[in-house]
């Protein structure tokens, strides 16, 4: 399983010993700390960095960042969040997407990227990809992976604990047992495909669930 935990407030330690609980083995994490990063992968659980692309034109600078964090901090990978902004640059954003992605991979980077239902179909993305199936049920979260994916390549799905609206697009306020089972619910549904994994927004949230 997957976890976002973006900029890590808390000790490694506790991260480390709920990711054991919950068989977390891999999380997004934006802490360029050697330390951590190092704790995390001597634990077996493989630190991303997650990089969100939410801009309106190309950085030009993002390849040769995201080179440098890889190649200076041990990083497992690089996991883009992508998010558009604006439908009228959808053309030259899905441009500066792929290429961005081509350039890692010639670098041999590992790469994944989370993205909406609706962009899943549009950008036709050639890595593995995590969809953003947003739902506050189990059959509202298989509905839109079912009815989203398109791609040849492993996919995973990422689910929401957050505390936002609309409230139907988010596990907020359910118990944790009941939140584990909907978890294992969906992994169940989709064993058979090309589903890698479950991910899940994010680590605060989650390990605030009763």
């Amino acid at each position: 399983m997957k976890l976002y935990v973006w900029n890590l407030e808390d000790s490694v330690t506790n991260l480390i010993k709920f990711c054991k609980e919950k068989g977390i083995n891999e999380v997004f994490i934006t802490n360029l700390d050697t330390d951590i990063l190092c704790s995390l992968n001597k634990a077996g659980i493989k630190p991303f960095f997650i990089y969100g692309t939410q801009f309106e034109k190309e950085d030009k600078n993002a390849f040769s960042f995201l080179k440098e964090v890889y190649q200076s901090f041990p990083f497992a990978g690089i996991h883009l969040d992508i998010e558009l902004k604006s439908w009228k640059n959808f053309f030259p954003y899905r441009k500066f997407i792929k290429n961005l992605i081509k350039h890692l991979q010639q670098d041999n980077i590992p790469i994944d990227c989370d993205i909406n239902p609706l962009m899943s179909w549009l950008l036709m993305l050639n890595c593995p990809i995590t969809i953003m199936a947003y739902s506050n049920t189990i059959h509202g979260v298989i509905n839109k992976v079912k009815l989203s994916y398109k791609n040849k390549y492993p996919f995973s799905v990422a689910v929401e604990t957050q505390n936002i609206q609309p409230s139907n697009i988010t596990f907020y306020g359910t118990s944790m047992p009941f939140f584990d089972l909907a978890l294992q619910s969906i992994y169940n549904f989709f064993f058979h495909g090309d589903l890698d994994s479950i991910a899940v927004h994010y680590y605060k949230s989650y390990k605030e669930l009763k």
